[in-house]
């Protein structure tokens, strides 16, 4: 979910999307049974479609930047207004079909189909195991042996989806898996298109005529939160643009621990030129630290050294120069040397801090629920889990409440 503050107008890049229009499924069995019954006109190889975008991501392997931009202009070109789907449907295994209706305007058409790339470069592995195996043809390792639907439902466990493609993923065993499953729904004539599908080598289909008179397909198969960041990488792809034509533009990712900052900054700088610095870089030595440095906000952050060696000589257009502070070894690092650069994306807990705040042309919160806190920082941590808990996570949200920083942000992303 996105909110606006009231420094921004996020215009062509949100207007069209949507967001979740059903329930968060827990696994495949439940994608299945959700989109049975909001597509009732599903025909078999509709069903395998699904299945193979969920097992191998997009079914084809791209090479060619413009073709895509291309392709997707002239697609959206003959869409009609009763496209689906309306919004980011979960498929499973991270991936979502992003709707193009959420594309109102060119720069958000480029957006989607630059994330639709990065997507596919993300799953080719897996497509490409599919392709080599025989794709076309006979898989290699099937053996008439199913993976098993009991496999299928407990390892497509959805999550917040994968930071990269798990290894059980894109596996002839994991398509057979949800082959079965979706046997279970008794869609007419499932058992013989599915006897077909497997002696052709399981290639990737088609949807249904039935399917596309019906509910007019047009989407881009995307991580799930690379849709979640759509309206956010829209904004940034404005700054960019001015960044383009000479001006220096900062902007700075805060939130909540485990809320997804670093993980968000650095697919920024996967889709945009850009320089990337990190606030974990600029803690403030013990030694310099107050007596009430734990009850201060921001009490132990070097926010003058942060002034001094990279806001104000990227406001400059001059190079960056800075030692990162490594609290392991207690001491200043070897000097980092970033070249000017239009767009510079300052992430970290404390960015938007009153002492910095002014200096940035755009502030994004990401915040995530207290529950999905705790397990994304479990699941991190390991047993350094309690010192987040006991002290970090409770001097972060008395920074937010006493310098209302959520409020003061620009853009709010609760992912």
């Amino acid at each position: 979910m996105t909110e606006r503050g009231d420094n921004i107008a996020a215009g062509s890049f949100s207007d069209g999307l949507k967001g979740n229009c059903w329930k968060k499924p827990q696994n495949f069995q439940e994608i299945l049974k959700m989109h049975q019954k909001k597509y009732p006109l599903m025909e078999p190889q509709d069903y395998g479609k699904l299945i193979f975008q969920s097992e191998f991501g997009p079914e084809h392997m791209i090479s060619d930047r413009e073709a895509v931009h291309a392709y997707l202009k002239e697609e959206m070109a003959a869409m009609t207004e009763a496209a689906s789907p309306e919004c980011p449907e979960e498929i499973g295994n991270g991936l979502c079909r992003f709707p193009l209706s959420a594309c109102s305007s060119a720069e958000a058409a480029a957006l989607a189909a630059d994330l639709f790339i990065l997507t596919a470069q993300e799953y080719k592995t897996a497509l490409g195991r599919h392709i080599e195996g025989g794709g076309e043809g006979e898989l290699q390792g099937l053996g008439g042996q199913c993976g098993g639907a009991k496999d299928a439902r407990q390892r497509d466990n959805l999550g917040d989806g994968p930071k990269i493609m798990p290894e059980d993923y894109g596996t002839a065993q994991g398509l057979q898996g949800k082959l079965e499953l979706a046997k279970e729904l008794k869609v007419s004539g499932m058992e013989e298109w599915a006897e077909e599908w497997k002696e052709k080598g399981y290639p990737a289909v088609h949807h249904s005529a039935a399917y596309r008179e019906a509910y007019h397909p047009h989407y881009r198969l995307l991580r799930k939160e690379y849709a979640d960041f759509f309206p956010v990488l829209g904004e940034l792809y404005k700054l960019a643009e001015k960044a383009g034509e000479g001006k220096h533009m900062t902007v700075a990712i805060d939130g909540r621990c485990g809320s997804g900052k670093t993980t968000f900054a650095g697919l920024i700088s996967r889709l945009l030129p850009c320089n990337v610095v990190h606030m974990d870089d600029f803690y403030l030595p013990m030694e310099q630290r107050a007596d009430n440095w734990a009850e201060t906000p921001g009490g132990n952050m070097d926010f003058a050294r942060l002034r001094s060696e990279i806001l104000l000589p990227v406001l400059a257009g001059e190079c960056v120069c800075y030692r990162p502070y490594s609290c392991r070894k207690g001491e200043l690092e070897e000097t980092v040397r970033l070249p000017p650069c239009g767009l510079t994306i300052v992430e970290g807990s404390y960015s938007h801090h009153p002492l910095l705040a002014e200096a940035y042309d755009l502030k994004i919160f990401l915040t995530c629920s207290k529950q999905e806190q705790i397990r994304r920082l479990k699941a991190r941590e390991g047993e350094y889990f309690s010192a987040f808990e006991q002290r970090w996570i409770p001097m972060e949200e008395n920074y937010f409440f006493s310098c209302d920083v959520e409020a003061k942000s620009d853009m709010i992303l609760a992912l």
